[in-house]
């Protein structure tokens, strides 16, 4: 499953070289594409174990047994810190059966090592002191320095004071130079402590060449170029040089992960790096320092605990400022389409108004498309029907502006003709305007029901079921029907719907009387039931 990452990273890398600074985006995606493959990572890493479990039988020596709970140990120590002491005291006991000095001492050894990196220091180091030097033979002598420089730099770091860390400190190094006396010249291990020790001393050039050069020789899988591409990042903040710095911490942070190690130091190092000179990057330095902390907590580790704890508070507080600041933002943003949205309305209202100061000769006219107007702002769901009724309305007004256009050449030319006397008698006669009300009537039902089709059927069920309302042949909406799909649109005063319709104030308080009669239950709720037909 890590075959993909690891081509992906190695792409990576190839473009850095090519493009230089620009890739530090890259390897960031990079990262968090480990990061998002972690779960793999630890899976591979489970079977792995797994697979050594299945190795012991009731036939194996008891020796045999020993070397593979060491191998047990060994895939345990940077992952699983219970599940590594419990193979250290497995060891123990079969150390103890063993009765050999050279079995004991190995897992001792180990034993000290899981204390260290656990935070465990007073008993690590109480351990430490009881072991007998003149007992360790050569074979074990390269693991004893190297337990003890492991004890002694984790005491360092969780002190981290000015009385015991340059002790530890001084310790530490003197240990570190055992180990390296004593590995093999010219391996990478020794190279590494080379480089190590040389930016110690403050050979940075010199330091950064034997690194470098040991880096290049390792691949992205093994813990070793972790620690070398962690060693490395830290020489170049030393220097100052935060460009290669970038490069090879995120280097190390994925090799953490592709190795599945819960004993790491680079990814929370990012992340305070992150925080402190990328302010842009603080969501992605919050993300890392949580991860640092499960990590932390999934091994059990009270160092990296104990660090991250320092770290995380700081980090956590810039990332819920930044939060706030977007929030905040966002309030903004929104008060600013609000305003918009107002204006618009605004300038809608305008358009609206000028649409009526064309039709202003027609007074009845001029009083519809006002009705119309406060009809269309009383909508409560404006966005589903803004379009319909603008729709209705321009195709309304464009037919009374015809028949308006219409009558004007008829006037013209029945003052052409001198027919003044028939000009009158027909302006007279309310035949017109009934049939203007009457085709206006029949477009109110027809675009009333077209953004309420349901209104009829929902009205019925509103009502008792012998009262239900039955519509005559061609007949849109009745009267009753229409009161109520006006009352639906927000219309409320009786004196307005009887001006709409053409009504007395009386008719229309019996006509709205007598169907609120007909409703089931409770008949102080029927209207606002009606008010809530569609939605």
């Amino acid at each position: 499953m890590k075959i993909p990452y690891i081509i992906a990273y190695c792409i990576f890398s190839c473009l850095f070289l090519n493009e230089g600074f620009a890739l530090d985006t890259h390897l960031l995606r990079a990262l968090d594409a480990e990061l998002k493959n972690r779960g793999n990572y630890m899976k591979t890493k489970e079977n792995r174990i797994d697979s050594l479990k299945h190795l012991f039988s009731d036939t194996m020596s008891v020796r045999s047994k020993f070397l593979l709970y060491g191998q047990i140990y060994d895939e345990y120590a940077t992952y699983r810190f219970d599940s590594a002491m419990n193979y250290v005291m497995k060891k123990e006991k079969l150390a103890l059966r063993l009765d050999d000095d050279y079995y004991r001492l190995d897992a001792d050894l180990d034993y000290i090592s899981l204390l260290s990196t656990a935070g465990l220091i007073k008993e690590a180091m109480d351990k430490l002191e009881s072991i007998d030097r003149s007992k360790i033979t050569a074979d074990l002598l390269l693991k004893y320095y190297e337990t003890s420089e492991w004890a002694y730099q984790k005491a360092r770091i969780y002190v981290n004071d000015s009385v015991f860390f340059p002790e530890y400190f001084d310790i530490n190094m003197a240990y570190v130079d055992s180990v390296y006396m004593h590995l093999p010249v010219n391996s990478l291990r020794y190279k590494t402590y080379e480089g190590y020790i040389l930016k110690t001393n403050s050979e940075y050039a010199k330091a950064e060449k034997v690194l470098l050069e040991v880096y290049r020789q390792l691949e992205v899988s093994t813990r070793l170029y972790a620690i070398v591409t962690y060693y490395l990042a830290s020489l170049y903040k030393i220097t100052e040089n935060n460009e290669k710095f970038e490069e090879f911490i995120i280097k190390s942070a994925i090799s953490d992960q592709v190795c599945a190690l819960k004993e790491n130091l680079s990814l929370q190092t990012l992340a305070f790096y992150l925080y402190q000179e990328k302010p842009d990057e603080v969501e992605r330095a919050y993300q890392y320092i949580q991860i640092s902390m499960d990590d932390a907590k999934f091994f059990n580790n009270r160092v990296r605990a104990v660090q991250i704890g320092y770290k995380l508070p700081v980090i956590i507080s810039t990332y819920k400022t930044k939060n706030d600041l977007e929030k905040r933002k966002l309030k903004l943003s929104i008060f600013i389409v609000l305003v918009l949205l107002l204006l618009t309305i605004v300038f809608l209202m305008y358009i609206f108004k000028q649409m009526k100061l064309l039709n202003k000769n027609s007074e009845e006219l001029g009083f519809l498309n006002h009705q119309l107007y406060e009809i269309n702002e009383r909508l409560k769901d404006a966005n589903k029907t803004k379009e319909k009724y603008v729709g209705f309305f321009i195709g309304l007004c464009s037919s009374y502006v015809d028949q308006m256009n219409k009558y004007r050449k008829i006037v013209s030319r029945k003052i052409l003709a001198n027919q003044v006397d028939d000009l009158l008698n027909q302006t007279r006669s309310p035949e017109k305007t009934d049939v203007l009300l009457s085709e206006f009537m029949q477009n109110f039902d027809r675009a009333f029901l077209k953004l309420y089709p349901t209104f009829i059927e929902e009205m019925n069920a509103l009502l008792d079921d012998d009262q239900q309302i039955t519509l005559k042949k061609e007949e849109i909406l009745n009267s009753e029907l229409r009161i109520y799909a006006l009352i639906r649109l927000g219309i409320q005063d009786n004196s307005k719907i009887a001006s709409f319709m053409r009504y007395s104030v009386q008719t229309v308080y019996n006509k709205r009387t007598k169907l609120r009669n007909k409703a089931k239950g409770n008949r102080e709720d029927f209207e606002s039931n009606v008010m809530k037909i569609g939605i």
